[in-house]
């Protein structure tokens, strides 16, 4: 006797819910391996960390997402899952004026930015 698999009609969705789901997971780690990161530090000009600057990077095709995030108390920063191309990096702290450095990226590349902020005039 031979035996065939059969899917009943109510298992239907459930079936294609666990395909997608695992699609997307896959798709996720292509993702993480193909995206690129900007890692870093936010320093005054005689290179004492800055720590708890805003630092962005925010790609030139409007319509690809930049990213966002605080430096650590070292001046230390990462932005992670960055799409390839170019980018505006730029850091700001209050009593400083901004620092801004033009960045390429090229898929699942990792780049190092010193950022190094001035004292704002007053």
């Amino acid at each position: 006797m031979r035996r065939v698999f059969h899917v009943d009609r109510a298992s239907r969705p459930v079936i294609l819910l666990l395909a997608l789901a695992a699609a997307l997971l896959l798709a996720g780690f292509r993702d993480a391996r193909d995206t690129a990161r900007i890692v870093g530090r936010v320093t005054d000009l005689a290179g004492n960390p800055l720590g708890g600057a805003a630092v962005s990077a925010r790609h030139a095709d409007p319509t690809v997402m930049g990213r966002f995030t605080l430096a650590g108390e070292t001046g230390g920063f990462q932005l992670t899952g960055l799409a390839a191309g170019r980018y505006a990096v730029r850091a700001e702290r209050e009593g400083y004026a901004a620092a801004e450095q033009a960045v390429e990226l090229a898929e699942g590349e990792r780049k190092t930015v010193i950022l190094r902020l001035r004292p704002a005039r007053r």
